[in-house]
């Protein structure tokens, strides 16, 4: 029993990780996405 609790808990850990870091992502790309855009020549009225 000891070791599929184990196996349980290291699986919540690693789905909580990978939401934090997708999170983290969604908020960096959004932060410069207008930077992104201008830097490509974009138009700056979708993200400005």
């Amino acid at each position: 029993m000891e070791r599929k609790e184990t196996k349980t808990g290291l699986v919540v850990i690693a789905l909580l990780l990978g939401i934090f870091v997708a999170s983290m992502d969604n908020t960096i790309v959004a932060t410069a996405m207008a930077t992104i855009v201008a830097d490509l020549g974009g138009s700056s009225s979708l993200f400005g």
